[in-house]
């Protein structure tokens, strides 16, 4: 259990554990997509700045009759001066009085050198750096504020990180901005919470996903999430949008860019609420990937592909299972994927059926698990795998979460409405902000880890983002859910995990949790075709239209798009009459997805469905360091136009395209534009299959990538394509 905070803490970034406890080497980090950002550099000049610089960017803060004032902001890979921040932070008070951190006394000014910790999971904490810092003390001293802002080698971007810890009593905080800047050009790029401000080629933002984002240009403000939204819209079936309505002419120019938090609960005496934002810098024509950058170091655990069987759908749906049925379902994934076509899995994932409802609230086995998951995970481990298992705050779905919720309320686990149902028999959900719930739900989690070994959590189902339970020391239960998963970390720093139903595509999950999902229903059906062709194109419209344009810099490399879909219990999936079962195999690993979930039943797939299975778990492992950059080209899969996803690296770029109509379609592909390749890049390529598919001439042995190449897909085609550099 740790303090109150919704802080997204890096030590979940930096934790430097021995390889005694199992944290894997990571993957191969990501190219920067310019020149080499070089070695951070720190100093204090004249008693009187505070900077920071490499080769991309440099900043300085003024040390000004002992106040903190942000001095200076330099795009070095322009040569661009920008103008540095109004405000490091400013504090906004529930009385209506402002604390600027201008008006705070500053001292205790320190520069120092951040050391690599070579075992870390996240990136980040495997690279030195510099940092600046000061103790920043509220004019009447009952406040003080840790300020640092940090630089590692390599980076495009620096980072800001405060500590706030009221001294004499409880600070009664109701906002806390963290990102004040005018901007040439500023806007916000995304249409939910936590949406990062990009402003020509610098990019800035408060990293907590349910930060608040407003660009003002002498007119109406323009917030990201709108004010006032109905909190559904955070359903899974929906998002905030931001309206259609241009933003004002800019006055002289510049736009006013802030970023805030609000705060729910005050700051107890003698505790510390941390927050953090980011500032960086891309080179021209390359926001996306010089974010991504920024991005995968930051991110709680490197970018890994994570291949693992879901009971739902199989075992489970809505029913229980038990340790046999786990236990067949190890050997027969073992026997099919690893003994015969050499492919290892990371996990078996338990999904909804594990659990005693009638013990709602606690999270403990039913009957047909004596030993819990001990079995499994010895199972797991002969086939190089780990057990991983569901868990749902809010107490999960259908009649299994009606019986959790009677029992555990009986038992005095708090509850909350519904605030997507209005019957009042379902309408009811467990409140993972309530003390007694958040012990228990915390203590299931942590055992889960401890005793049996779990390496995948999927959290399924998070409730308010911002209702306060009575007597909690959480603002929210996504509150709650960031303290749990803080403490897995702790407790098991390379445990992937897949928060899904509720969440955004805000960037600045990623720190906190491995992947998110998608949005929509777990499966459905649009457009033309067999029923796998309309579950592929529904599943890709969904991620089209609530992640990526929702959250143009979410990375499509971290959404739970649900699944390679082939079970008992799915709905039109249990068959493949058109054979259209490789085509979805192909399009789900061109995506780049690292949440590699199979909800499948093994006795339905033939040696070929098995065999093209393998195949594209290999392909993508073996081209994960490519595939780590995947983002989406074409058009609209609603609109039946052809879509799909390019990726690129030094080594190669690769291609993935659909057509979901049922009438051949013509695309045009541009190399050059679909890898957006950056300066600097190789200027020829030979293109090949990547897996077996028909020749196309346009495109196979094609040199220039400038050139685009016309070509025809039949319906329902879908096509993967290596490219590599010549010279190769």
């Amino acid at each position: 259990m740790i303090d109150h905070s919704i802080k997204m803490s890096r030590a979940l970034s930096t934790l430097a554990l021995g390889l005694a406890l199992g944290v894997p080497q990571a993957a191969l980090a990501m190219d920067f997509p310019g020149p080499d950002p070089g070695k951070a550099v720190a100093s204090e000049t004249a008693a009187q700045y505070l900077s920071l610089s490499n080769n991309a960017l440099s900043a300085s803060w003024g040390i000004f009759g002992g106040r903190l004032v942000p001095a200076t902001l330099k795009d070095k890979l322009s040569g661009k001066d920008l103008e540095a921040a109004k405000e490091a932070f400013v504090l906004e008070f529930h009385d209506g009085t402002r604390l600027k951190a201008s008006r705070m006394k500053a001292s205790g000014f320190k520069v120092a050198a951040v050391p690599a910790q070579p075992n870390a999971v996240g990136e980040a904490g495997r690279i030195p750096g510099q940092q600046v810092s000061a103790v920043l003390t509220s004019p009447d001293g009952a406040l003080r504020v840790e300020w640092k802002a940090t630089l590692r080698d390599g980076s495009n971007y620096f980072r800001q990180e405060i500590a706030i810890k009221p001294l004499k009593a409880d600070a009664d905080v109701a906002r806390l901005v963290m990102v004040d800047h005018w901007l040439r050009g500023g806007d916000a790029v995304g249409q939910v919470n936590g949406t990062p401000v990009v402003a020509g080629t610098l990019f800035t933002g408060f990293e907590h996903p349910m930060s608040v984002t407003q660009v003002e240009a002498g007119g109406a403000p323009k917030v990201v999430p709108v004010p006032g939204s109905d909190e559904s819209s955070l359903a899974s079936d929906q998002y905030r949008a931001v309206p259609e309505a241009k933003v004002a002419e800019q006055r002289w120019g510049k736009t006013h860019a802030t970023c805030w938090l609000d705060l729910s609960l005050p700051i107890q005496k003698g505790k510390t609420f941390q927050a953090s934002s980011v500032v960086g810098v891309v080179p021209q024509g390359q926001l996306r990937r010089g974010f991504l950058y920024y991005t995968e170091r930051e991110r709680a655990h490197a970018y890994r592909t994570f291949l693992h069987y879901n009971s739902w759908y199989d075992i489970g749906y809505f029913t229980p299972y038990d340790e046999k049925d786990c236990l067949k379902v190890v050997k027969a994934f073992g026997e099919e994927l690893g003994q015969k076509r050499g492919v290892t899995m990371d996990s078996f994932l338990f999904d909804d059926g594990w659990d005693d409802t009638s013990k709602g609230g606690q999270w403990v086995f039913h009957k047909g698990f004596p030993n819990g998951f001990t079995a499994v995970r010895e199972a797991a481990a002969k086939v190089g795998a780990g057990p991983g298992v569901w868990l749902s705050p809010w107490g999960g779905y259908g009649p299994p979460r009606i019986a959790r919720r009677k029992s555990g309320q009986a038992a005095g686990y708090e509850v909350v409405p519904d605030p997507w149902e209005a019957n009042p028999e379902y309408g009811q959900l467990f409140a993972l902000s309530g003390p007694k719930y958040f012990e228990s739900f915390h203590k299931a989690c942590m055992e889960m880890v401890t005793k049996y070994g779990i390496n995948h959590f999927k959290l399924d189902g998070t409730g308010s983002i911002n209702a306060v339970m009575p007597g909690s020391r959480f603002g929210s239960d996504f509150e709650a859910a960031i303290s749990v998963i803080q403490d897995l970390r702790l407790a098991k720093p390379d445990l992937f995990i897949n928060l899904t139903t509720g969440t955004w595509p805000s960037p600045f999950w990623l720190p906190i949790c491995d992947s998110i999902w998608r949005g929509g229903e777990d499966h459905s059906f649009e457009g033309a075709g067999s029923e796998r062709d309309r579950w592929i194109t529904y599943r890709d419209a969904d991620t089209y239209e609530r992640v990526v344009t929702a959250g143009p810099l979410y990375p499509l490399n971290s959404v739970m798009l649900h699944g390679i879909l082939y079970a008992k219990g799915a709905r039109g999936l249990n068959t493949d009459p058109a054979k259209a079962f490789g085509r979805e195999v192909k399009t789900y690993f061109g995506s780049g997805t690292q949440l590699q979930e199979m909800y499948i039943s093994h006795e339905l797939l033939t040696k070929e469905d098995w065999d093209i299975l393998a195949e594209g778990a290999r392909w993508s492992r073996a081209n994960a360091a490519t595939l780590v950059d995947s983002h989406w080209i074409g058009g609209n899969p609603r609109k039946l136009e052809t879509y799909g996803w390019a990726s690129w690296s030094r080594e190669k770029g690769i291609v993935t395209l659909r057509n979901p109509s049922g009438e051949a379609r013509t695309f045009t592909l541009d190399l050059a534009k679909a890898f957006e390749l950056p300066a600097g890049a190789p200027d020829a390529y030979t293109v090949k299959a990547a897996f077996k598919q028909r020749e196309v001439k346009e495109l196979e042995g094609l040199r220039n990538p400038y050139r685009p190449a016309t070509f025809t897909l039949k319906p329902f085609e879908v096509l993967v394509f290596e490219a590599l550099p010549a010279s190769k």
